[in-house]
């Protein structure tokens, strides 16, 4: 079949142009055999076909069409590099096409773009727990999306995260069952299995589109196999006495066989090979670059410093060591075929899609579990050579180093993978439990048993019934003792407003409730001393989570065999607790270490000198914990909207703060920073730099726009760094406003409002902005006014109640002006001093300055945004929200924001 056929299948013309723009022309047979199986006619489907295949165009052709002819889709993938990564290539090779209202979005934990859930995205790609996790929090979004992309289908079976994978499945499919649902997978032997769970067709070739030949290399041989032409293995006669890897990649180096890829079972033994590598090649011309594209994106430490001297000689490595950006370059340089080897952890073989010809083995055994990686996770490592556009073969190379691994790899090469088995039981049912409740798929207990029965699990009938229901019974009982769950009159089940919060973020519910119930103490108190102690608090509180102690224990170790270093640990115990119950803690040594760790990550100790705490420091796992205690903050911060007021807004403001500053290892002052480099892709500017440019008090984005290069180039490096920088900060404040209007725009139009409303009060400014903003108030508040005597001496609007006057000063600045200051921000005092009003308001356009934000509350105002204002009025047609509650939320100081909004009762 000819792609431009398609356009007859219901595919429009713009989508086949694009794919004729990448030469392909025909399809494969699997892309033709998904067609015949019902593909546009919503027929579910499990795509099973080796790497290089044509699985992913399945998918796409299927969203186009439903973007086109039906409603949005979600493309749920195993991690956030893909998800990035079929994000991009969905926003690049289709933006062109927004005549046509094709609107891309992402979801994962670090990234987020546009109102995801939104009637208006026509294609999602999310993480497969921030897709499940917003279907409860918002189970009408299913609604808007028609199709189900289900990447890595065979991951239902994965012990850690399959049991969210198949909730996830499950849930869809009795919400809304009429979602098509398509699973995109290597291949494993119960394919069928799962096909006839989901109600699917199984379409599946055998053979790849670029063929591989899988090998194992011994000391006299080389045994091999081509899985497409034969089913047995052959043997020819090799001389490589002592075979490793080094040696291996000689040889291939001679027989053409570059660019390579090495996998490693630890970030460690990547970069140990790495620099093995190196040491023996001399500096190659072409990439003599690398280096000055390295600094520019990269800050000092050691890891970095080894990076530096071997991408000279075309070699490099791919682990936790390096960040996003760091990471990016490494890719974008393999792809430019700059490196010939890339030494890399197995997390890559689920991630970028790479030009790679050999895959080389260096160890498969995990020697700290005891175990060789399982035979899917070799066929995705070895899958990843010969990629198709790439090369016209691949080849995959195991170094067998005795007799026992010899047959052991042999099983690799004739096997398949492991069949899939549901996880659903083996992971945590308090949380399955909570959330099919709070997604509002379950309202008794038989309806909990309906869900079970319709997973995956109940397919396989994994466990007796009568086992299931008495978990099952268990787990609504935890829930109910931990005031997650209420069972009311005809056993009717709801979950509490803190049961909603805690389902909605992930964690296993006794820890949300554990955190709500020791913020407390904090959250009633705060704001009345200084945050240091409390930041130490609230870490340790954090790292005692249970939540968080399986990965603690992972990764610290090293650091806990040196008992010298526990009595040093031990010391500080006194400066950390406080709110954490020691005596919940699993490994309190543990707990504590992560804590200091993370302390001084965020109190901007460089990686050299968290290294000091011992082995475990090293640049991964001071991310790894940062990110876990990041995690846990972020869930602290939303339960908090469950004590059901809002005068815990400022400590709420504080933990999401701190979140942020886990997330970059920062300072405060230097987060707004990091915040918009991350957004504008500026290279080069790390914490290191960000916290320069805040003590030099470029934090402060008025002055960030207005000084004088020359000023800020001392503290970044590099005028194309300030001018980056400058284009960011515009960037992202017009982007502020971009992706809301869009949203609230089809909102308003949804509810029969004229959307003009809407666009005049996110496109105006000076006295426009004022005649915008009092026509959005006059649809609640029909008594509010403008002040129209005295001035410039008299605030903006008013809005008369019974009990006084509540007055609005409005300030609005376009992107490039930058955002609104302290002075700007409390205006409004010396204007309303003589009405004696209940209520100061500025609304502000973009956003305020952090200075004028901190104020607020000790200065009797209260900050609000065009976009917070236009979410609370938009909730208040939509019924969801009183106009007098949300007046009642107005009359208080401080800052008021979307989760705000959201706490309103």
């Amino acid at each position: 079949m000819q792609v431009e056929q398609l356009v007859d299948r219901g595919l429009p013309e713009f989508a086949v142009e694009e794919l004729a723009s990448r030469g392909i022309t025909s399809l494969e047979p699997l892309q033709k055999d998904a067609i015949k199986a019902g593909l546009f006619e919503g027929q579910n489907l499990v795509i099973m076909a080796p790497t290089s295949s044509g699985k992913t165009l399945v998918a796409e052709m299927a969203a186009l069409y439903h973007a086109t002819h039906r409603s949005g889709s979600v493309m749920v993938t195993s991690l956030k590099a893909l998800a990035y990564e079929k994000y991009l290539t969905f926003r690049e090779s289709y933006s062109r096409a927004s005549q046509f209202h094709f609107h891309t979005s992402i979801a994962t934990g670090d990234e987020v773009t546009d109102e995801v859930a939104s009637d208006h995205v026509s294609f999602t790609v999310a993480t497969y727990e921030k897709w499940y996790y917003t279907l409860v929090e918002r189970p009408r979004s299913i609604q808007n999306k028609s199709l189900l992309i289900v990447d890595e289908l065979q991951m239902l079976g994965d012990p850690n995260r399959g049991d969210k994978l198949e909730a996830l499945i499950t849930f869809v499919r009795m919400k809304e069952p009429d979602t098509q649902i398509i699973g995109l997978s290597a291949t494993f032997p119960n394919a069928l299995e799962v096909a006839n769970w989901l109600g699917a067709k199984l379409v599946s070739v055998a053979g790849r589109l670029v063929p591989l030949t899988e090998e194992i290399w011994t000391g006299s041989s080389v045994i091999s196999i081509d899985r497409d032409r034969t089913k047995s293995l052959s043997v020819r006669a090799r001389n490589c006495p002592n075979p490793s890897t080094q040696t291996v990649l000689q040889r291939i180096e001679a027989e053409a066989g570059y660019p390579a890829i090495a996998f490693c079972i630890t970030k460690e033994d990547a970069e140990r090979l790495a620099t093995q590598l190196s040491a023996a090649r001399s500096p190659r011309p072409d990439c003599e670059m690398l280096v000055n594209d390295l600094d520019e994106v990269a800050e000092s430490n050691p890891t970095i410093r080894q990076l530096r001297q071997m991408l000279p000689k075309g070699i490099a490595f791919h682990n936790a060591n390096l960040d996003h950006d760091e990471r990016r370059l490494v890719e974008a340089a393999f792809r430019e075929r700059k490196l010939d080897v890339l030494c890399a952890t197995p997390t890559l073989s689920a991630g970028v899609n790479l030009p790679v010809k050999t895959v080389i083995f260096d160890s498969c055994f995990r020697s700290w579990a005891q175990e060789y990686i399982s035979a899917t996770e070799y066929l995705n490592m070895a899958g990843r050579a010969g990629r198709r556009g790439f090369q016209e073969s691949g080849r995959s190379i195991l170094v067998a180093r005795s007799s026992a691994e010899i047959e052991r790899f042999k099983q690799y090469l004739l096997g398949g993978g492991e069949h899939v088995r549901s996880a659903l039981i083996g992971g945590n049912l308090d949380r399955v439990v909570l959330q099919a409740v709070a997604g509002r798929i379950a309202g008794s207990r038989a309806d909990v048993s309906t869900f079970f029965a319709s997973s995956f699990h109940g397919f396989q009938q994994a466990l007796p019934a009568v086992e299931t229901q008495a978990r099952m019974t268990a787990a609504i009982e935890r829930l109910k003792s931990d005031g997650l769950l209420e069972e009311g009159a005809q056993g009717r089940l709801s979950v509490t407003r803190l049961g909603a919060r805690v389902a909605s973020t992930g964690v296993l519910p006794h820890t949300g409730a554990l955190l709500f119930a020791r913020l407390r103490s904090a959250s009633a108190t705060f704001g009345t001393g200084r945050t240091e102690q409390l930041e130490r608090q609230v870490l340790l509180l954090a790292t005692v989570c249970p939540d968080l102690a399986p990965s603690i224990d992972e990764t610290a170790l090293v650091f806990m065999h040196k008992r010298d270093n526990i009595t040093k640990l031990r010391s500080a115990l006194d400066d950390f607790s406080g709110l954490a119950d020691l005596s919940e803690a699993e490994n309190l040594d543990r707990s504590l270490l992560s804590a200091l760790i993370a302390y001084r990550y965020i109190s901007m100790d460089s990686f050299a000198q968290l290294h000091e705490l011992g082995g475990y420091a090293n640049s991964a796992n001071v991310r790894r914990v940062a990110n876990l205690c990041c995690w846990m903050l972020q869930t602290a911060a939303r339960l908090e909207d469950a004590r059901g007021d809002l005068s815990n807004s400022n400590f709420r403001r504080w933990l999401f703060r701190m979140a942020q500053r886990l997330q970059f290892g920062a300072s405060d002052a230097a987060i707004d920073l990091l915040v918009i480099a991350r957004f504008g892709d500026v290279r080069g500017l790390g914490r290191s730099r960000a916290e320069r440019l805040a003590q030099a008090g470029f934090n402060d984005l008025n002055a960030l726009l207005s000084a004088d290069p020359k000023d800020i180039v001392r503290h970044v490096d590099s005028y194309a760094r300030v001018t980056s920088i400058r284009e960011a900060v515009v960037d992202y404040l017009g982007d502020l406003s971009r992706h809301n209007l869009v949203g609230h725009a089809n909102r308003a139009v949804a509810l029969g409002r004229d959307a003009r409303l809407i666009n005049d009060f996110y496109d105006a400014t000076d006295l426009a902005f004022n005649r915008a903003a009092l026509a959005i108030l006059q649809t609640v508040y029909p008594n509010a006014r403008q002040q129209d005597v005295g001035g410039d001496s008299e605030p903006d609007l008013a809005i008369p109640i019974p009990s006084g006057l509540v007055v609005i000063e409005c300030k609005a600045k376009r992107a490039a002006e930058g955002i609104i200051g302290l002075n700007d921000a409390f205006a409004v005092v010396s204007k309303s001093a003589h009405l004696n009003p209940i209520s100061r308001i500025t609304l502000g356009k973009p956003v305020f300055e952090r200075l004028a934000t901190e104020r607020a509350s000790s200065g009797g105002i209260l900050l609000l945004t065009h976009i917070t204002l236009c979410e609370a009025i938009i909730r208040v047609w939509e019924g969801r929200l009183t106009a007098d509650k949300l007046l009642h939320a107005l009359c208080r100081s401080g800052v008021f924001d979307r989760d705000d909004v959201d706490a309103i009762n």
